[in-house]
């Protein structure tokens, strides 16, 4: 990443490469018409085709909690609906996080992988999607993304 052109987050320690811009408010009423499922922040790659969503709940989320969460949400409810599903406990900048990654099976797949963990003693989300045929393209530069955290659980 070029230190020059990064978007840093003011809201969650995690630093974006060039090419991404923070969506508007009306792109995000299309991109997630389930206000539920709505972001608090989204940002979207210079060609539209790969979109980072990030939620820090209100919840309270302890990070003792974060391999029992894996388990019990994760691994057992969005491994049954899809095959491809991979996780892990991954120490990102010595915090543990659940990095998820899987194939959305619709008329157009879609990759996801997603980071959970802990900041400021609430449950931080962030969900990266693209086409699925683009998957080889963002997956080095979703991992580098995470990589970039800097969580204070």
């Amino acid at each position: 990443m070029n230190p020059n052109n990064e978007i840093i987050i003011p809201s969650i320690p995690i630093i974006l490469p060039t090419g991404f811009y923070k969506m508007p408010p009306e792109e995000m009423d299309r991109q997630y018409p389930n206000k539920a499922q709505m972001p608090q922040e989204a940002f979207y790659s210079e060609d539209g085709t790969a979109i980072l969503g990030i939620n820090h709940r209100a919840d309270k989320f302890d990070i003792k909690d974060i391999q029992q969460f894996k388990e019990k949400v994760f691994d057992q409810s969005v491994k049954r609906a899809h095959p491809e599903y991979t996780s892990e406990i991954q120490p990102i900048n010595d915090v543990p996080c659940i990095v998820i990654s899987y194939k959305v099976a619709l008329d157009e797949p879609l990759y996801m992988s997603i980071l959970v963990s802990c900041h400021q003693k609430r449950m931080l989300f962030i969900a990266f999607t693209c086409p699925y045929q683009e998957k080889e393209k963002w997956q080095p530069v979703v991992d580098e993304i995470f990589q970039t955290l800097q969580a204070k659980p």
